[in-house]
């Protein structure tokens, strides 16, 4: 695929690259790994008409010597008037130039928002839930459905692997230790939110960010999150004492709900 369309995928105006108004919106980056809310997060930001949000940019711009490119397109480009701040969603994983990407987010002083989920047991197992309600159901497009939306039921409670949860964990526990490593490479300043903070008050979260970025956010009354697996895991989890049994005694047990 050329390089204009995966830029048009990912958020970026090519029409907008070319005009040399050149926004001076502040540049920030969403850091995260799988089912930390991100994506919640996101939507909250973009409802606001002075943030201009990209998807996961580097998704759509897998080749190496290309997402430097991507990003110094994406931050360059000449955003709606009343935009003042501009970013996109990264996880570690997405990156294949790992120094030229760095050099790049660095060039453009970008502030990253770092979030992450506390609880990498209910992570591990959101991760299930997520591939089994893409089986489930359907956006109105058609697409496969990563998380839920208004008018979807969750999908039914999941019979879980003991050994593909811990697959799961380890994957997102090796994911957090790419951010820790990755951030180490970043010299903009990091602003930490984590899942848990945005269920316990997520006015409090863009207060946090709002202030981060110093930029005013106004829209935040209508995102009660959707939750696709319940706090109540023998809901989530038709063999949740079975599962529980299985992970006593290794290495997974001090990540089980006391």
């Amino acid at each position: 695929m050329a390089i204009g369309a995966w830029l048009e995928r990912g958020g970026i105006s090519l029409m907008a690259i070319s005009n040399t108004n050149v926004s001076k919106a502040k540049r920030f980056l969403i850091l995260f790994h799988p089912r930390s809310g991100s994506s919640w997060l996101r939507s909250m930001l973009a409802a606001n008409i002075n943030f201009h949000l990209g998807y996961e940019l580097l998704a759509r711009v897998p080749a190496k010597d290309r997402q430097a490119e991507a990003i110094e397109s994406f931050y360059g480009q000449a955003f709606r008037p009343k935009v003042e701040a501009a970013g996109f969603k990264l996880a570690p994983y997405q990156v294949s130039n790992e120094i030229a990407v760095a050099d790049a987010l660095n060039r453009q002083e970008t502030r990253i928002i770092d979030v992450r989920r506390r609880d990498v047991f209910r992570a591990g197992l959101s991760q299930i839930r997520r591939r089994e309600l893409e089986a489930y159901a359907r956006t109105p497009e058609g697409k496969k459905m990563a998380n839920l939306t208004e008018g979807v039921e969750p999908p039914p409670p999941s019979i879980v692997d003991p050994a593909e949860l811990k697959r799961m964990i380890d994957d997102i526990e090796r994911e957090l230790s790419r951010m820790d490593v990755y951030l180490a490479r970043l010299s903009g300043p990091v602003h930490a939110v984590t899942y848990e903070d945005m269920l316990a008050d997520h006015h409090r979260v863009l207060d946090g960010i709002a202030d981060f970025l110093s930029v005013e956010i106004a829209e935040r009354d209508s995102f009660a999150t959707r939750k696709n697996t319940p706090d109540d895991l023998h809901r989530a989890v038709a063999n949740y004492d079975e599962l529980c049994r299985a992970l006593m005694g290794t290495k997974y047990a001090r990540l089980l709900p006391e």
